[in-house]
């Protein structure tokens, strides 16, 4: 979140320079990839860390965010728009629960590759899209399963009740074997293309930081994806993805596409703002 013109304008430089006293200059990990033997790394953790001090910035524990039991629709006024924007969401666990490779897998069979089940229905079948994504996202503290896509303004509603009954489909009958197969390869060929660069890497070396996971971590994670089997998958996507507690919103002509959304039956169509 990047705040409003109302709250950027009351931010002061006590504000600015506190966050950096209080977060900036205390003590962290440097992570450096590449050839090493060109590069003085005593010299260069020196610089890193000049100024730093007081205590390391506390973990934290995970946020306990109150989850929601009633599926709602929040309209986002654009009017003369040709096409509506939809994301659709509900959090999730945090990132050190133990089903994040299932949760991951189950993701990608959903809505996480071209061939999933979202992709396939409502670009394939219907027409509706070009594309549309859902994933779990995972941080440190706390987690959101989300749904992206943008959508031809005469078929809004059509496009979020399918969109949600493949949510539910999957979250009540979980995920073929042959789905899971296609899933299981496609996340560990992405392990190897996302690691092919210094950046890269060390992006993935901060993960373990970050989250406090293994040093092997990452040599194992394609073994986990690849053996991850059928029952535990469906099992994470019966726990986590909860189609009665999403949150849509909609940003549309709402003029054109207001009572379609609340006759689909799909939940409260309330008005969103924009600041």
């Amino acid at each position: 979140m990047d705040g409003d013109p109302e709250s950027v304008a009351a931010l002061t430089v006590d504000d600015v320079t506190g966050f950096h006293t209080g977060w900036l200059r205390r003590p962290g990990t440097l992570l450096v990839a590449g050839d090493l033997d060109r590069i003085d790394l005593d010299a260069l953790a020196a610089a890193a860390f000049a100024g730093t001090g007081g205590d390391p910035v506390e973990a934290g524990v995970p946020i306990d965010v109150q989850v929601r039991t009633q599926r709602r629709i929040i309209l986002v006024d654009r009017p003369g728009s040709v096409q509506s924007s939809l994301r659709l969401g509900h959090t999730a666990p945090h990132r050190s629960h133990p089903d994040y490779v299932p949760m991951q897998l189950a993701g990608t069979v959903l809505g996480g590759a071209f061939t999933s089940r979202l992709n396939h229905l409502i670009r394939e079948v219907r027409g509706y899209t070009y594309g549309i994504r859902a994933d779990f996202g995972m941080s440190r503290r706390f987690g959101r399963f989300s749904v992206t896509s943008g959508v031809q303004t005469a078929v809004t509603a059509p496009a979020l009740v399918d969109a949600v009954g493949e949510i539910a489909r999957t979250q009540a009958d979980g995920v073929t074997e042959e789905e899971l197969t296609v899933a299981r390869s496609w996340r560990a060929g992405q392990l190897s293309v996302e690691l092919q660069t210094p950046a890269a890497i060390a992006s993935a070396l901060a993960t373990l930081v970050v989250h406090g996971l293994p040093d092997d971590y990452h040599a194992n994670l394609r073994e986990a994806m690849l053996s991850a089997p059928r029952d535990l998958v469906s099992a994470a996507a019966a726990a986590h993805l909860r189609p009665q507690g999403l949150t849509l919103v909609v940003e549309g002509d709402a003029a054109v596409i207001r009572d379609e959304l609340v006759a689909s039956g799909l939940g409260e169509v309330v008005d969103g703002g924009v600041g």
